[in-house]
């Protein structure tokens, strides 16, 4: 199942997962760990954070006041405020599991949790030194045997620490974290040779970011390279199509803010040409 899932099979994970386990007696940690992967399911694939809320509540439920199920319980609890911030919701959840988790020597990255939660809020500045921190946790405590913690959480906080910076108009320091991201990309992606296409992917975001600090700096020409690999890269199918778009459209205003004005038409025109009204 596992593996299905970490294919890209989703769906097709959850079903068997369902079957498998719908006429089972579970214990408390398979019932944990069937309600975890189910919450997951419903936040990050399905885009549902109402179902998934519904999941992370029950995931409390199965753990609370079993002393040997701790780890689960403040587990449960970071869980719980991921999904409540998605919602753009912000409760308790990360500092109580993170005052629990504190007698511990488990890793539970708080400290990435609480950086996307001040990102979130608009605290940029705020936010910082919990990235820089967040992304040294990691180091120390991923599982490297595991995609979404050995690639996906550690190159997300570097790009969004680069975000950071540009909102607060440190082009050069957004920069430095966007080329930090794609270097981490490169050298683990070797790790992961059948996740080719989220790596790439994750690329083709980074260009486009990187592509609207050197818009800022007034380096247009080395700007409208980096959009246009961005677009390259996820206008293919099953890819981020819709930031190849918003790609499109900073390299249209780039076009129209430099004098290049038949540049700028022709893509509206292959844009239109793609959605015709009706």
């Amino acid at each position: 199942m596992s593996k299905m899932y970490e294919q890209g099979q989703q769906d097709s994970a959850i079903q068997y997962l369902d079957k498998a386990t719908s006429k089972l007696q579970l214990t408390a940690v398979e019932r944990w760990s069937l309600l975890n992967t189910k919450t997951a399911y419903f936040l990050k694939y399905k885009k549902r954070p109402d179902s998934a809320l519904k999941y992370a509540d029950s995931l409390i439920k199965v753990v609370t006041n079993k002393p040997d199920l701790l780890n689960q319980y403040i587990s449960a609890l970071f869980v719980r405020g991921d999904v409540l911030m998605e919602s753009g919701l912000y409760d308790d959840a990360y500092v109580r599991a993170g005052k629990i988790a504190k007698s511990s020597s488990k890793c539970y990255l708080l400290s990435s949790k609480l950086a996307m939660l001040r990102y979130r809020q608009g605290s940029y500045r705020q936010s910082i030194p919990y990235f820089k921190k967040g992304f040294q946790e990691i180091l120390v405590c991923i599982d490297t045997t595991r995609f979404e913690q050995a690639f996906v959480l550690p190159q997300s906080l570097l790009n969004t620490l680069g975000l950071c910076f540009e909102k607060l108009n440190q082009p050069d320091s957004a920069i430095f974290y966007y080329q930090k991201a794609i270097r981490f990309i490169e050298e683990r992606e070797k790790m992961f040779p059948k996740r080719k296409q989220f790596a790439l992917m994750a690329k083709g975001v980074i260009y486009g970011n990187m592509a609207t600090v050197l818009i800022q700096k007034g380096e247009f020409q080395q700007a409208e390279q980096f959009l246009l690999k961005s677009i390259y890269i996820n206008s293919k199918k099953d890819f981020e199509i819709g930031d190849a778009q918003t790609a499109k459209i900073k390299l249209i205003m780039l076009y129209n803010n430099s004098g290049q004005n038949s540049k700028a038409a022709q893509l509206i025109k292959e844009m239109e040409e793609a959605s015709p009204l009706g």
